[in-house]
């Protein structure tokens, strides 16, 4: 869960700043827990408080 965590902290950091980040080289599992778990695609998502 770190994992997802910490790459999901870094789209949003990104999309706060106005920079898409697309994330690459994830195998079909991994790309679905993380459409599954990760809030970055969330309404909201790039304005959530936590992130750096």
């Amino acid at each position: 869960m770190s994992a997802f965590d910490a790459l999901d902290r870094v789209v949003r950091t990104f999309r706060r700043h106005g920079i898409a980040l697309p994330v690459v080289g994830m195998n079909a599992a991994t790309a679905s827990r993380v459409e599954r778990i990760g809030p970055h695609d969330k309404p909201g998502a790039a304005c959530a408080v936590g992130g750096p």
